[in-house]
């Protein structure tokens, strides 16, 4: 059984993976870069992917989140214009817990989501994107 950690990095290298992001598609793109914070903790790890929206045209795109950072080059950005923005964030727990791994049994870090749902899967958090250079950083809050 992987262990969670593991999983989520073959989350987000899948979410990259499937992004559709291509420089040599001959798209507009532009970069964007920003902080990712819940109630004011930078998100540990996750992802951010912008999808194209309200008559955008263009592939979603999207990066890894490390430290509450993100950052995605021009070559591999969104193309300007509105976007729904999807985030994955987890942290570490400090608490630990046994598994067996390859045979052997290590203690691994209970890994927790730390962003709320209404801004993963179904998102409802939009962003126009400018050409160009973007920063762009989510405060997010638990608060409904």
């Amino acid at each position: 059984m992987l262990s969670r950690s593991i999983r989520m990095g073959l989350l987000v290298l899948a979410t990259l993976v499937l992004c559709g992001c291509n420089a040599q598609d001959g798209l507009q793109r532009a970069s964007v870069d920003g902080t990712v914070t819940v109630d004011g903790v930078p998100v540990e790890m996750g992802s951010i992917t912008f999808i194209p929206t309200d008559g955008t045209i263009g592939p979603a795109t999207g990066g890894k989140i490390v430290d509450g950072k993100y950052q995605i080059h021009a070559s591999d950005g969104p193309v300007p214009g509105q976007h729904l923005v999807q985030i994955m964030g987890r942290r570490g727990t400090g608490k630990f817990k046994q598994e067996k791994l390859e045979g052997e049994i290590v203690n691994t870090e209970i890994i927790e989501e730390m962003v709320p749902k209404k801004y993963r899967g179904k998102s409802e958090l939009k962003h126009k994107v400018q050409a160009g250079t973007n920063t762009l950083n989510f405060d997010l809050t638990t608060d409904d």
